[in-house]
């Protein structure tokens, strides 16, 4: 059974994306959002091994020293900074964050100790390897001798 403690921040800022499709032009301008942050944190054990407060004050003060904008910075590349936020004060655990604009669409990144997407080894002919527990590196086509490792 894993446990998990979940905390909500925002962070009012202005961003675009400059290589918006023509359906979605207007969002090569910049435009403002509230950008709302949902923390799903696992914890040790069922007894506040992280307090709600003081973990969303964290969050929260991180957030504050973000510039107001956040120039190209999409949802996901916002929920990947909190998550690399909570690793560096907590430790390695399983994260989620999820971050919407204004509450209405959202992009999710779970972290998990197993699939780590910032890790993750990629085979050029084959697509995702996995890596076992001792660091042993299969490509998912287990003939494959001749592939380049690369990250992603």
């Amino acid at each position: 059974m894993k446990t998990y403690i979940v905390v909500k921040n925002q962070k009012h800022g202005i961003h675009n994306w400059p290589e918006a499709p023509v359906e979605v032009a207007h969002l090569r301008a910049m435009h403002r959002h509230n950008f709302l942050f949902k923390t799903k944190i696992e914890v040790e054990h069922d007894d506040r091994a992280l307090e709600f407060f003081t973990v969303q004050d964290f969050i929260q003060e991180e957030l504050d020293k973000l510039p107001d904008n956040l120039k190209t910075s999409s949802c996901e590349q916002l929920a990947k900074a909190v998550i690399k936020m909570i690793h560096k004060k907590y430790g390695e655990r399983n994260v989620m964050c999820n971050v919407s604009e204004d509450g209405q669409n959202s992009a999710i990144v779970e972290y998990t100790k197993d699939n780590f997407i910032e890790n993750m080894l990629w085979c050029d002919n084959h697509g995702a390897m996995s890596v076992d527990s001792e660091q042993h590196v299969t490509c998912k086509k287990m003939s494959c001798l001749l592939h380049r490792i690369t990250k992603s």
